[in-house]
């Protein structure tokens, strides 16, 4: 399912054809996170070219008749709990709320010296925000001056908000040299494709043309569509630190972070084989990623179970 298809004709019995096998597959993942979609999403996120949005509706209406997908007001979901549909509309409201705070720490964060770019990521991306959620962040940097910049947004985390993450998650970075990221799956496709720029609209831009290879995965993404993104204000403050750390002082102060950050991480998550960390705690002088949880491994292994399980409880076959 990693090629671009166009919906074709519309199969009956138990065998699915491709455009229900990529409706049901898009509607499993976002089971995982127990979170109901909407026509506008299930077309976002869906995995083969759609043409047209009668399509997508012929092949939803195919799947509630055989009773494989449901629907409660206007959102779609494969699991028997309607009540996820509360869970959901609860959680939009909160992360309504929850958002101008977050946009204007996104525009704290984007005064930072050697900060170039700013998104706000993870489940406040997604338009969704509960009691457990932090606001997370995904941020672009200068070159050479990652793990600079690293450092001085955590020791503010640390000093200022006593180490709350809340509304401070800073827990992906990378330069401005090295903007392709890797990990080329499905859940980073969708992490990629729901990033809200706070700042630097065309950083965000740039970014997204690097990672071309997301509309492999996701054929109808639309990034133009993100416009929440704020001009660029660079304070004086920020060129004066910027131009004092700017040569031989910001070199070594970056070098000797980023060996003490590596040095402290390998001690702390020595449970990681060295995959499991370069995946989880990826630390190179142009990227920092801190996900001690190991989530995206998480995310993909339960969706795999959760396919098999699926198909096995409705007898289904399916095609690629």
């Amino acid at each position: 399912m990693n090629q671009s298809k166009t919906i074709s004709n519309i199969k009956t019995e138990n065998t699915l054809s491709s455009p229900e096998t990529a409706v049901l597959w898009c509607l499993l993942y976002f089971d995982t996170f127990n979170y109901p979609l909407s026509f506008d999403e299930i077309y976002s996120f869906c995995t083969i070219k759609i043409a047209n949005e009668s399509i997508l509706e012929s092949t939803l209406n195919d799947l509630l008749y055989k009773n494989l997908v449901h629907k409660k007001d206007l959102f779609y979901f494969v699991s028997e709990d309607d009540l996820l549909v509360e869970r959901r509309i609860k959680g939009n409201k909160f992360a309504q709320q929850v958002m101008p705070k977050a946009l204007k720490y996104g525009r704290f964060i984007s005064k930072f010296p050697f900060v170039d770019a700013v998104c706000i990521s993870g489940s406040l991306s997604k338009n969704y925000f509960d009691e457990n959620a932090d606001v997370d962040f995904f941020i672009v940097t200068k070159p050479e001056r990652l793990w600079l910049c690293r450092s001085l947004l955590v020791g503010f985390k640390k000093v200022f908000l006593l180490n709350s993450r809340k509304y401070f998650c800073v827990n992906y970075f990378v330069s401005n040299d090295n903007l392709i990221i890797p990990d080329q799956n499905i859940f980073t496709a969708t992490e990629i494709a729901s990033l809200i720029p706070v700042n630097n609209h065309i950083e965000y831009t740039r970014f997204i043309a690097q990672n071309k290879w997301i509309y492999g995965l996701l054929p109808n993404f639309d990034f133009k569509i993100k416009t929440t993104a704020f001009p660029i204000n660079e304070s004086k403050i920020k060129k004066t630190i910027e131009r004092i750390l700017g040569k031989g002082l910001g070199n070594f102060a970056d070098k000797q972070l980023f060996k003490l950050t590596l040095k402290i991480w390998q001690k702390k998550f020595k449970h990681f084989d060295k995959n499991d960390f370069d995946l989880n705690m990826r630390s190179r002088k142009n990227v920092s990623k801190h996900h001690p949880s190991g989530f995206q491994q998480k995310v993909l292994k339960n969706w795999g179970l959760s396919k098999e399980r699926f198909c096995k409880k409705h007898k289904l076959n399916f095609f690629e």
